[in-house]
């Protein structure tokens, strides 16, 4: 292992710890890993049961838009409707070959029933990994028209989930 990455694990675990998380690492391959490590690239810690990503590196995810960040860390605004019929929003961080979605920011939209007095609502999750076995469907979201629309307003029936029995 290479020199840089042994310091970028390190200062990802460290920071981790000071903040009480946990931490491991992800990466593509091992090879892959070493040659963004040698790009310059500090490699982000993912878990599958456990994410930490402390608040310090989000600064340096954001200094990332703009410039060249391998497709494991595309920093889009996405939208994820999963199989048991929950709908979320969030900065994609990072997702494998088995569809686990890493999420910064995550949004959970609790829509309310036409008939329900209560008003729809936003429950804020901040960093959110969902199992690639419950995403049912993800796409882009258009933030411009997302920013438009009034959730709390919004009602409608309650999508139901893809596991019947």
């Amino acid at each position: 292992m290479h020199d840089e990455l042994r310091e970028a694990i390190a200062k990802v675990q460290r920071v981790a710890k000071e903040n009480g998380k946990s931490s491991g690492i992800y990466s593509m391959s091992g090879d892959q890993a070493r040659d963004f490590a040698d790009q310059g690239f500090n490699m982000v810690s993912v878990m599958t049961d456990m994410v930490a990503l402390p608040a310090c590196m989000t600064s340096a995810l954001n200094a990332a838009r703009g410039s060249y960040v391998h497709s494991a860390l595309n920093l889009e605004k996405i939208l994820v409707l999963t199989a048991d019929g929950r709908t979320l929003t969030g900065t994609l961080l990072s997702c494998d070959q088995l569809t686990n979605l890493v999420l910064q920011n995550t949004i959970e939209r609790v829509i309310r029933p036409h008939d329900d007095p209560e008003d729809s609502e936003e429950v804020p999750h901040g960093l959110y990994l969902i199992r690639g076995e419950n995403v049912a469907i993800c796409g882009l979201l258009d933030e411009q028209m997302d920013g438009e629309i009034d959730w709390a307003k919004v009602k409608g029936s309650v999508i139901g989930g893809v596991k019947h029995t």
